[in-house]
């Protein structure tokens, strides 16, 4: 009688989460992301390096391209140096064409590409 209830209550299987793995000073991961309080909506840049996972998160009013580029520009300053390379997470507002020339070959705003030559970063 009891294995009849058990099946409902067995605990689902979960896949196992694989980290992606960096070398030190290879990878900074950015992107924006929305903090709900009650009706009110918080825009927050993160930035998180890809070796220590050391974070960095400024809040905006906006993520339009300035407000990228000032995030990244402060989170370089607060971390104290460069990446290799910048990875965005499919943001649009930077991105002008994706793929335009060939397979994660994007165009993008001319302030980024400002902003990657004066910190010799590559933005993936």
């Amino acid at each position: 009688m009891l294995t009849a209830f058990l099946p409902p209550m067995k605990q689902p299987i979960t896949e196992e989460v694989t980290r992606f793995e960096t070398e030190p000073g290879f990878q900074m991961q950015v992107d924006f992301t929305i903090i709900r309080l009650g009706h009110n909506r918080l825009l927050a840049f993160v930035a998180t390096l890809g070796w220590s996972r050391e974070t960095f998160v400024k809040f905006y009013s906006n993520q339009d391209s300035s407000a990228w580029c000032d995030g990244i520009e402060s989170a370089l300053k607060f971390f104290g140096g460069t990446p290799h390379q910048l990875l965005f997470d499919n943001a649009k507002t930077i991105i002008i064409e994706r793929d335009v020339y060939g397979p994660g070959k994007h165009r993008w705003t001319p302030q980024l590409m400002h902003l990657a030559e004066k910190y010799a970063f590559i933005p993936k």
